[in-house]
């Protein structure tokens, strides 16, 4: 009895560890075909990234980064459709994912569905008021309805969403530059100053 008990852990240990070892193997994988397809989509070079983003989706079907870099590539070849399509379904499953909500509104505005555009821009403002990208898409939406005041006004908007946040690396670099660590903190720095003018006077402000 005691050593059909122990034929039966070590049964289920060695499958336990197989599984394990099966997950670590697919994310592996997947880690690799998705770095594969994000090198062709930072060259362009789009049939070869959906490629690689196909044999990731074959393996995990439901992987939120897989889809959503598969949407972009589509937006790029003018498949607004398609696109759309595929950021609905990220977004459905995954709710919170803010930047595939941006790229839904944004791919509404460039395929010219301007209802459903006001829409998703009037909800994402209810609860995300600190992101510039939503008051540019804003500004988007304003200029093709040849609403130039509230053009301005949404521009200035995300310019002040920029200033707050150039703050906020500018505190980082500080922070940073106190622990010694130097790359960290001019990479905060340069973030810093491409948003904010910091080095300028913003950053001494509060």
């Amino acid at each position: 009895m005691f050593c059909h008990k122990k034929k039966v852990l070590l049964f289920l240990f060695v499958l336990s560890f197989q599984i394990l070892t099966g997950c670590k193997n697919d994310e592996e994988s997947i880690n690799k075909l998705y770095l594969s397809a994000l090198d062709s989509y930072s060259e362009r070079e789009f049939d070869k990234a959906l490629f690689y983003l196909k044999g990731a989706g074959e393996i995990d079907k439901k992987n939120p980064q897989v889809i959503f870099l598969r949407a972009k590539i589509y937006f790029f070849q003018k498949d607004y459709e398609k696109c759309r399509n595929v950021l609905d379904t990220v977004i459905k499953n995954n709710p919170e994912f803010t930047e595939a909500r941006i790229w839904r509104i944004r791919c509404e505005i460039v395929n010219k569905d301007y209802e459903n555009a006001m829409k998703d821009l009037d909800n994402e403002l209810k609860w995300n008021m600190t992101d510039w990208r939503v008051f540019y898409l804003y500004s988007l939406f304003s200029k093709n309805q040849e609403k130039f005041d509230e053009q301005l006004v949404m521009l200035k908007n995300a310019e002040l969403c920029l200033q707050d946040a150039s703050k906020v690396y500018a505190a980082s670099a500080t922070t940073w530059g106190m622990l010694g660590i130097e790359t960290k903190e001019k990479g905060y720095i340069k973030k810093a100053q491409i948003i904010g003018g910091f080095g300028e006077g913003e950053n001494n402000e509060n």
